[in-house]
């Protein structure tokens, strides 16, 4: 399909919702089509200003906040609601949060708002109370900040603030006036040390919010309550890294022997000894590298040991806040929640905290895929169990009738079949490009199918956009979707920009099918080894991260770029994993330029094709290239793997940790985990020798 046809397609899309008076995907088309760029967000003077909260501006005549057409760029990220009403006899609750409350994967076809006020409808009849949904996706907490203060105007009688998971990670509370108090807990505690500081540091922004908002509507007499998120500790799994530079080079290396200890004893279903190890590892990384902390969690669920399993789990999922070298999903720390209650107490705010909900109400000590349809965003039985926990906080406050969670919950509404059918498929492909296992990311696959049979074609379209790798609107049936998928399909497939092969994923949509009666599995074939193959394409080159990331947390850009972080590629791991895809009809040549992560010479890279050691490449300090022919006989149809194992390099945490200091004070990435090797150049040929590298 050609670039005019796709345009043409689009623009008859633009001009068809234009003709039905449709607006609200329209600044979005207009986007896909690149006739509207990303409207800067609005000066802060006019976001601030009386007459506006979010992205509704008060209509003086009818006495009403309507969606300010200026903002059309942000309207996907809160409630699709045209008009916020004058104020009624009825009570008004606020809930303002992030996409946890957003009910990110069901919005707009089910959102916790909606359930929150049919619950409480059900429960007081003509009594209830109006639920305005002010939650918006990707807020951080000068949003939450920004919000409560502009939504005064809304005279609310109760405030619900559902938020917390997006504290953490952006590290938005930093800044260079901490750059001296950073450095003074590195000197300290090294990692440790430095970690405890950006916890304090965040623990007193977490403060400032809570006495604004507490300032904020204690004038009014409103009063404020506090839902504390919970995060995936089931089946949610960050990760693996290698620990964090220590102090000494023997403590790295102690580390790296306990771990492979811990993994063997692991295997072999010796848990005692295999706690004895990662103990010991603990000893040394202080609970700061997720590794550890998972190690342990698998040895107490061997062991029968829910109580210790959930600790070491928390503390998985709280070690990311130190570690600027990846993505992390969102999540609320232990630090987070500790701050939150006690804030929360000192003001007399309520709370309601869903790491206690969830296991009394289900007898589950660790919530996972039926609770969560990812890290931290809820399925709909997650959202109605938090709801009516929040409900009966809320009637507790001052509405007549107070209800129990239990008794609240039967008046909580299920999303259509249809809603549930997409949240769960965009769940799976949101597991998939977060690096999940197989297993989880089949489970929504299959809840998905289970729920439509629709999402099964969907599947095959998804199929086709991942392996063009061109922006979706100039798929040609990806754009006949837009007049018959949902919206939050519509908004995630077309804002999908995270492009790789998609083994994992795609494989996932092909069992799936497979048990629907569907081949999928020979259209991805086919459309891979027509795209990809080396016998298509002549040169592929391996570290265009379509090729080696598998997700968010390891696609590293090399050329440049918003998410630019190397000018070479970085191996963080021992192994180091790439791919090419071949029709097998001829040898394939490898080019690869690389060199040792310490400097040093006289070591070698171990190179793996599909599992099998195929030869030692020398390393030293300077850049090597090395050419290798892989035989015909060693290519497989499809994917072939490409592994570079590397050696153990010198691992002098004293001097890294000055490194990081320096770039502290500098305002730079700073790199807190030893690097195994560098690669500045990897290709792949079809063909043998140097006639294929012509």
């Amino acid at each position: 399909m050609s670039n005019n046809h796709a345009l043409k397609q689009l623009s008859d899309e633009i001009a068809a919702q234009v003709h039905r008076g449709q607006s609200g995907d329209f600044a979005q088309l207009l986007s896909f089509a690149k006739l509207m760029g990303n409207a800067p967000a609005a000066p802060a003077a006019a976001a601030d200003a009386p007459g506006r909260i979010g992205i509704w501006k008060l209509d003086a005549d009818a006495g009403v906040f309507s969606r300010d057409v200026a903002a059309t760029s942000d309207w996907a990220y809160w409630a699709q609601v045209q008009n916020i009403p004058a104020k009624s006899e009825r009570q008004r609750i606020l809930l303002l949060g992030e996409s946890v409350a957003r009910g990110m994967f069901y919005d707009p076809g089910y959102t916790p708002a909606q359930v929150l006020e049919q619950l409480m409808s059900g429960h007081l009849g003509g009594e209830a109370p109006q639920v305005i949904d002010l939650a918006r996706t990707n807020a951080t907490m000068a949003t939450l900040r920004r919000i409560a203060e502009q939504a005064e105007q809304l005279a609310p009688d109760m405030v619900a603030i559902f938020a917390g998971n997006n504290w953490a990670g952006n590290r938005s509370y930093l800044g260079e006036g901490h750059a001296y108090a950073l450095l003074a807990g590195l000197r300290e505690g090294g990692i440790n040390g430095l970690r405890r500081k950006l916890e304090t540091i965040l623990a007193a922004e977490i403060g400032k919010l809570v006495d604004a908002i507490a300032e904020l509507y204690a004038r009014r007499g409103v009063p404020v309550c506090w839902v504390l998120p919970e995060f995936n500790l089931g089946d949610w799994r960050d990760p693996k890294v290698y620990v964090h530079w220590l102090q000494t080079p023997e403590a790295n290396e102690r580390w790296l022997a306990l771990l492979a200890q811990a993994e063997a004893a692991l295997a072999q279903g010796e848990f005692a000894q295999a706690r004895i190890a990662a103990e010991a590892m603990l000893a040394l990384d202080h609970g700061d590298c997720a590794t550890t902390a998972y190690v342990l969690a698998a040895c107490h669920e061997g062991l029968g040991q829910d109580g210790e399993r959930r600790r070491y789990l928390e503390m998985a999922k709280d070690a990311s806040i130190v570690d600027f070298t990846r993505s992390y999903s969102p999540r609320i720390t232990a630090a987070i929640r500790r701050q939150l209650l006690e804030k929360a107490a000192e003001k007399g705010h309520r709370v309601v905290d869903l790491q206690q909900v969830f296991p009394a109400a289900t007898g589950e000590a660790i919530a996972g895929k039926e609770m969560f349809l990812d890290y931290c965003h809820l399925t709909s039985q997650g959202i109605r169990m938090s709801m009516a926990a929040l409900g009966e906080e809320l009637l507790q406050q001052g509405l007549a009738k107070p209800a129990s969670l239990e008794a609240l919950l039967p008046h909580a509404p299920w999303p259509s079949d249809a809603d549930e059918a997409d949240a769960h498929l965009l769940a799976a492909i949101h597991n998939a490009h977060w690096g999940q296992v197989y297993d989880v990311v089949l489970h929504y696959c299959r809840r998905a199918a289970d729920k439509s049979a629709s999402v099964l074609e969907l599947m095959g379209i998804i199929v086709e956009i991942q392996n063009e790798r061109l922006p979706v609107w100039m798929n040609a049936r990806a754009t006949e979707l837009l007049e018959t998928v949902s919206p939050q399909i519509k908004r995630y497939l077309f804002s999908m920009e995270f492009k790789c092969l998609d083994r994992l994923l795609l494989d996932a949509f092909a069992q799936c099918c497979a048990e629907h009666g569907i081949d999928l599995a020979s259209r991805v074939s086919e459309l891979r080894l027509r795209a990809h193959s080396l016998g298509t394409l002549g040169r592929v080159d391996l570290l265009d991260p379509y090729y080696h990331s598998t997700s968010f947390s390891n696609q590293q850009f090399i050329d440049g770029g918003v998410n630019q972080r190397n000018d070479f590629f970085k191996g963080y791991e021992p192994v180091s994993e790439f791919c090419f895809v071949s029709d097998a009809s001829d040898a394939a040549t490898l080019r690869i330029t690389l060199k040792s992560a310490d400097g040093a010479d006289g070591a070698q890279a171990q190179l793996r094709i599909n599992g099998e050691t195929w030869g030692e490449l020398a390393l030293s300090g300077q850049w090597r290239t090395h050419e290798i022919e892989v035989p015909l006989a060693r290519v497989k149809p499809g994917v072939n793997r490409v592994d570079l194992v590397w050696p153990t390099p010198s691992l002098d945490g004293s001097a890294q940790i000055d490194q990081i200091g320096r770039d502290i004070r500098q305002n730079a990435m700073s790199e807190i985990y030893p690097i195994y090797g560098h690669i500045y150049a990897m290709e792949a040929h079809a063909g043998a020798g140097r006639a294929a590298l012509a």
